[in-house]
């Protein structure tokens, strides 16, 4: 890969299925491309009603988090709080301790998720890891 520029084509990628319960599939970007500075990877989820992101908080790490719906379109839930959102939309997720999860309301729905700690060095999370070995990816 060259260190100038580094290109990723979702198409051309196919997500990884993951055999958790709720877990969509998932595109590991920040591998791929080999991101150091923040997360960032794909979700996608194949049906309508399928998981696209797993409730979950970022009170561990920290991290905030942007949800940029790439096709289709999505229920995002953040607290107490719903919205409907598609593709183009961007969802910004300040408070890491917020409970957040997402369903797809259109088939083949794809959200890019990017996150890291405000002020701090990021360091991939050990889930990351786990998965890709777990995976068997590179």
């Amino acid at each position: 890969m060259s260190a100038a520029m580094r290109v990723l084509h979702l198409d051309e990628t196919p997500p990884v299925d993951t055999p958790w319960d709720g877990v969509p599939a998932w595109t590991p970007v920040r591998r791929l491309l080999d991101v150091g500075a923040f997360g960032v990877n794909v979700q996608t989820a194949a049906a309508v009603g399928d998981p696209l992101i797993e409730p979950h908080d970022e009170t561990a790490s920290g991290h905030e988090e942007l949800y940029v719906v790439l096709r289709g379109s999505a229920t995002v839930t953040a607290g107490d709080r719903t919205v409907d959102v598609r593709a183009g939309s961007l969802v910004f997720l300040p408070d890491p301790t917020v409970r957040r999860s997402a369903t797809a309301t259109a088939p083949a729905t794809a959200v890019l998720a990017v996150g890291a700690a405000r002020g701090t060095a990021y360091a991939p999370p050990a889930w990351e890891e786990r998965w890709a070995r777990e995976l068997g990816l590179p």
